[in-house]
């Protein structure tokens, strides 16, 4: 009999386990699907590119994937319940508010990896420093930022000046805020 009492707690100890993977799973596979129509879209609509579009497009994916997941878990009777979708669905909503921090950083030109690239491209014998600084396209790396503060608009150009939208004017204010909580210097 202690065997069995054994091996029936074994046995709940793993379904339990399996009850909290799925929703991981679950969770998962929602991130997956939403950065898969995100790809897709980017590659066929090179106009759509900008922040507030992906988190939309992202939140739209993973909240329709939860529809979809709870009108699967009342319709095929699962073992799963309504709570472990809607677990799930968070989540997802996690993995994809991570995403889009790291997003601009990966579409960005940054100069370290640009600088990065430029040794690579050089071989073993590498490059001096002046060689390196004589390489380094600064004047594309601030108008790439330029052009992402006008397509996200965040600036506006008017009459040859830039200048900062109300969202801009936010952002800005916020960052400023948390680099003053954090006691970091002024600058970007």
């Amino acid at each position: 009999m202690r065997y069995f009492g054994t091996f029936r707690r074994m046995t709940r100890v793993l379904h339990d386990l399996a009850n909290g993977f799925f929703p991981v799973a679950l969770a998962v596979l929602f991130f997956v699907v939403a950065f898969a129509v995100h790809v897709v879209l980017w590659r066929a609509f090179s106009a759509l590119p900008s922040n507030s579009t992906l988190v939309a497009l992202l939140v739209a994916v993973i909240l329709g994937e939860c529809l979809i997941g709870v009108l699967a878990v009342s319709s095929w009777t699962m073992h799963l319940g309504v709570d472990s979708v809607a677990v799930a669905g968070v989540l997802a909503l996690q993995l994809a508010a991570c995403y889009v921090m790291t997003y601009p950083a990966m579409q960005a030109n940054s100069p370290t990896l640009e600088m990065a690239h430029q040794l690579s491209a050089a071989g073993p014998g590498g490059l001096t420093r002046d060689e390196l600084y004589r390489l380094m396209p600064e004047r594309s790396l601030v108008l790439d930022r330029v052009d992402d503060l006008v397509t996200g608009h965040l600036a506006v150009e008017h009459e040859d000046r830039l200048c900062c939208t109300a969202s801009g004017v936010a952002l800005a204010q916020v960052f400023t805020a948390w680099k003053a909580i954090l006691g970091e210097g002024k600058g970007g």
